[in-house]
Formats: C-alpha cells, structure tokens, sequence
C-alpha cells in the first residue's frame, strides 16, 4: 500500500510538489479530504475527496494558480459539509439525454423551425 502524503497546503508549498512518473495526491493535515492532486506534466488541482452511500467520491475544485490555496480549502470544506449532509456533487453536475433534447425543443426548434418541422420533431 502506498504511503499517504500529509502537509499543510499553501501556496509555497503546493508550487514546490513536483511528481516524476505518475499522478499522486498530497493530503492537507489540516482539513481531513482536501488535497492536491499533482500530474507529471505539472498541471496542479485542488481535490476534495470523501465516501458518499458507501462509494469514495473524488470532487476536483479548480486549478492551482487559478484559485489560490485558501480559496480551495473554504470551497472544500463547503463542498464536503455538503457531501456529509447528503448531497453527490457527482449526480448534481450530470445532463441526461432527455435533458438535452428537452432543451434543444425549446431553444432550437421553437425559435428556429417552421411549424410543420416542430410538429415533426415532437412527434418524433
């Protein structure tokens, strides 16, 4: 089993992570499921992870240099007082199928189409 990586999580100290191989995370001591996740290529992001209904969650909260360290842990630790109340910021975030032809009726087809083409489409 891998060791978990635990630090304070700043500015300074995220800018100094550096990974050779392989994506890790590196786990802030001070709020339990705020990390960052560090990518070879360089690339930096805040993560807040927790389980939810038995299944380990992953919520990726922005991009390092776009969002600052403390900007992170306040969004994380509003996004896992969420999680722990009940709320999958997973299934919040997902468009279905039938979502998007709802929309693509209203926003496309009422305004654009002729009326025989709209009667088409709904029948359809």
């Amino acid at each position: 089993m891998a060791k978990l990586k635990f630090r304070t999580i700043s500015k300074r100290t995220v800018d100094a992570l550096v990974v050779e191989d392989r994506d890790e995370v590196f786990w802030d001591d001070r709020i339990p499921g705020f990390g960052v996740r560090v990518y070879p290529s360089g690339s930096k992001v805040y993560v807040v992870q927790t389980r939810h209904k038995g299944k380990s969650r992953r919520v990726t909260l922005g991009r390092h240099g776009v969002m600052t360290a403390d900007e992170a842990r306040k969004k994380a630790a509003t996004t896992l007082n969420r999680m722990r109340s009940g709320e999958n910021p997973v299934e919040r975030g997902s468009v279905t199928v039938a979502d998007l032809a709802a929309r693509y009726l209203t926003e496309h087809v009422d305004m654009r189409c002729k009326e025989s083409t709209r009667k088409a489409y709904r029948r359809a």
